[in-house]
Formats: structure tokens, sequence, C-alpha cells
């Protein structure tokens, strides 16, 4: 490896330490990283700016877009309030809903963060009123936010997809969901029979009808409903009969159905169809609201583009050949598909799931083919860089740390801490066995 090949890989290598430990952006340091490499390389500076992914900028703003529009609507909140007068039954039952909802409403394109601040806080005053292990139903929310992340709709789908299309690849856009979705279950299920699901399939105790489990929306000047307050269209107990949606909230669901039959069934674009589905519902009932392009999850987009530069830029100068030239002189492409797992596995543990993804899948390119499919490699580095998100230093696993009184946040953090080693250690081969292996 040429010596500014290995300064760009120290540099990736510190950069990911850097945005770790000071919490600065990671694409901004990538941009920086870019550009100094390019300059030390006499790379011009046309490259880096081919190097930025516009397709991939327009496909995760619009999708952002749309949810951002969608979580104001309260149509989430008004999913949990119907779904939560399902479990009149046994408790044994609501962790298992709370998995089911948050998988679905990830792999609809919710924006995970967005996903765990609406789910988690709910989830987790039901564990509290019905005795339900804390541990668990944490457990069951940020697995099921995993086991969606790869839908169809889902950023981090979408953009692996774009990353393989690019490259001239089957996008396994349906492989890859399903793959993520049995691994998530399977653990899920593991912790459920491990952290007391047993007990409370024993108890068979029933779930009360109560109020505050119901109104779980929050009205804006305009009559919509978001997190944290009370709206009316969700107000009133299971005992009252059933909830009707405002016409705010039909129109988002007709629009997520709109989304989904035009971008996948017609083959619409993606992120221009929901970008102008997101505006439409904007200009009838949200004219007023000027915050929602504030909300967008901008850190994310940012980061996802200085890793596509930044790759952009290894790939003039050959460091991504020769990083893969090293993955193959391990003597099997099985034995680099392990380590890049672990590799990936343990950078996202401190830093970020999906750029952890985007410089992932850069290197994970040449070991396609030769006996490996796609999802024999894609695979198991994508569920190797999500499934350690249980981690209380990752987003999701903080908001399930703050959605808890104090003085359960210690036991909480502990265990968090726990499974997310156990996932960094168990999760990378485990995959890799089962989609690469067998």
């Amino acid at each position: 490896m040429l010596s500014l090949q290995l300064l760009a890989v120290v540099m990736l290598l510190a950069i990911f330490i850097v945005a770790s430990v000071w919490n600065i952006n990671m694409g901004l340091l990538m941009f920086l990283g870019a550009a100094v490499i390019a300059f030390l390389g006499n790379v011009p500076a046309d490259v880096i700016g081919a190097s930025f992914p516009s397709d991939t900028f327009i496909l995760i703003a619009g999708i952002t877009y749309f949810f951002v529009v969608v979580e104001s609507s309260g149509t989430m909140d008004y999913i949990v309030a119907s779904l939560l007068r399902l479990v009149r039954g046994t408790i044994a039952v609501i962790p298992f809903l709370f998995f089911g909802l948050a998988a679905a409403t990830t792999a609809i394109g919710a924006y995970p963060p967005a996903v765990a601040a609406l789910v988690v806080p709910v989830a987790m005053r039901l564990a509290k009123d019905y005795g339900i292990n804390r541990f668990l139903m944490a457990i069951m929310v940020i697995h099921g936010i995993l086991a969606g992340n790869f839908g169809p709709l889902a950023t981090p789908g979408v953009f692996t997809a774009k990353v393989l299309a690019d490259a001239g690849l089957e996008p396994i856009t349906l492989q890859l969901f399903l793959s993520h979705l049995i691994v998530n279950a399977l653990v899920a299920a593991v912790a459920y029979m491990a952290f007391g699901g047993m007990k409370l399939i024993r108890t068979k105790a029933v779930v009360e009808a109560k109020r505050e489990l119901v109104t779980v929306g929050g009205g804006s000047s305009s009559g919509s409903a978001g997190i944290g307050g009370t709206d009316d269209a969700l107000a009133g107990s299971a005992s009252e009969g059933r909830v009707r949606p405002n016409n705010y909230q039909i129109a988002t669901m007709a629009s997520l159905l709109a989304l989904v039959v035009l971008a996948l069934g017609v083959g619409w674009d993606l992120g221009y169809t929901a970008l102008a589905l997101g505006l439409l519902l904007t200009l009838v009932f949200e004219r007023k609201n000027n915050s929602f392009v504030a909300k967008m999850p901008w850190g994310v987009i940012l980061m996802l583009a200085g890793v596509l530069v930044y790759f952009g830029v290894l790939t003039e100068i050959g460091a991504v050949d020769a990083i893969s030239d090293l993955l193959a002189g391990m003597g099997s492409d099985l034995a680099a598909v392990l380590a890049l797992s672990f590799l990936s596995g343990i950078i996202s543990a401190f830093a970020s799931s999906i750029t952890t993804i985007g410089a992932s899948l850069q290197l994970a390119m040449p070991l396609i083919g030769s006996g490996l499919n796609t999802l024999s490699v894609v695979g198991p580095v994508t569920i190797s860089s999500t499934i350690v998100d249980a981690s209380p230093i990752g987003i999701i696993g903080a908001l399930s740390l703050a959605s808890v009184e104090q003085e359960a946040r210690p036991k909480l953090m502990r265990s968090m801490l726990m499974w997310a080693g156990a996932m960094i250690v168990l999760g990378p081969p485990l995959a890799w066995f089962a989609l690469a292996v067998l």
C-alpha cells in the first residue's frame, strides 16, 4: 500500500475516533479529509464534486421530509392508540406488539430515532404500569426498529439499494429486508424468553383500559398531532369506543399508500415522489408550519454525503482497491467477509451505524462474486453494523434510558451495555454463518 493510500486509511480511522469522542459530525470531517487527500494526491477538484451523491441526497431528503410531515400529523400516534386497544388480553402480548409496531413504522420510511422518540416512551410507561422488565421492553422496541431498518422505504434500505445499483449489482431489497427482519425477530424472541417473557405468559394478567394509554398525541396550532401533548382526535379511553382519525391523518395514511404504490409499484422516483406528497400535505394542512425542514435529520444526510465523497477520493487514489486486495489476501472471501463484519460491528458501536454501512459497503463491493453472492456479503456486513444499536451511547438506546425514571436508569444502562457487548461478539459470526456459510 502506497504512503498516500495508507495516510487515507489512517485518516479514516482518525475521523471515526474524533467524531465519536467529540461528537463532531462525521460528514464534515470526511469532506475536509477528502480535500486534504485530494490536495496531497494531486486529485482534481472536480473529482471531489463528482463524488457528491446528488441522487442519494434527493432520495433521503425526500423521504425524511415526508416522514417529518407524517409525524406532525399524529398518524403514528393514532396507530399506536389503535393497537393498544387490541391488547385487552394478556400483558404478555405487549412486547411483541411494540416490536411489530417499531418494525412496521421503520420499514415504511420513518426515521429510526423519530420512531424511538414516539414508541419508546409509551412502551416504557406500559412496562412500569404492568410490571414488564424495562430492559426487555427496550430490547423489543430497539430490535423492532432494526428489523425494519432495511425495508423498501427505510433510509438504510434505500441507501444500500442505491449503492448496489450504482455498482451494477442487483439491489436485493426484499432479501436484505427479510434477513434483517428474521435475525432481529429471533434476537427479540431470545430476549423475550430470557428477560421475563415466560413470567408474563404465566401470570396471564389483563390490561385495564387507561385514558393515558390511548392519548399519546400532541396538538399543533393547526390541530395536527405530534409527540408529547394531547390531541382531541386521540382523546378518550378504550371504553368510549373506537377513536376516529381526523382528516389530516386520513390524508396522511392515503399518502403512505400512494407512496408505496407509485414508488414501488409504478416505478416513480422514490425521493421526488415522497417530497411531492410531503409538500402536498403541507400545502393542504400545514401551510403555517415552517419547522418541517428544520426537523429533518440533516446531520445524517451530511454524514452519508461525506462518506461517499471521501470514498470517491479513496477510489481515485487506489486506496479502496488496496484495502480490497488486503482482504482478498486473507486466504478466502468468507474469511474476508467475517473480518469486515467484525470491523463494522466494532466501529458502529461507537459511531453512526448508517455511516458505518456507507463505509463498509464500499469495501465489500469487490468481495461480491467469485463464489459469494450479494446477500452473502452485504447481509453480514449490514447486520453487524446495526445489531449493536442497543448500546446506551447511541441515539435509540439513549432515548430508552431517558424514558425511564431516574432510579431505574443505572440498572437499565448496565444491561444495555452488556447486551451491546454481546451483540458485538456474537452478531457478526452468527450473521456470517447464516448468510454466507449456509
